[in-house]
């Protein structure tokens, strides 16, 4: 269970997969915002969000809501996350992860 409230969410990805999050949050009115390590994204717009560097992830609360919108760069992401001593910090939910609980037949 997700448990949002009126908590801002945070996506990591600009492409297919992290537009559609936005678009999805945003109906729901959820505030959200986006980022992507492709610096060439930063200061691009998925729909009205602004895509931001991941550094912004360092200044968020503890327990902040992340999701990770890639499959093909997972690991990466993970360790950037690590590095920047944030990983355990925050409730991490990943692409495949949703689709598999929100999909079961």
């Amino acid at each position: 269970k997700l448990g949002l409230g009126k908590e801002k969410v945070f996506i990591w990805g600009a492409g297919v997969i992290g537009k559609g999050w936005v678009i999805a949050f945003q109906c729901a009115g959820v505030a959200v915002q986006c980022v992507d390590s492709d610096e060439a994204r930063w200061g691009e717009y998925l729909w009205n969000v602004r895509i931001e560097s991941p550094d912004v992830l360092k200044y968020i609360k503890e327990g902040s809501t992340l999701f990770i919108a890639t499959k093909k760069y997972k690991d990466e992401v993970k360790e950037r996350l690590l590095f920047m001593g944030i990983l355990h910090k925050l409730r991490i939910f990943f692409y495949e992860d949703v689709l598999k609980n929100c999909f079961i037949l």
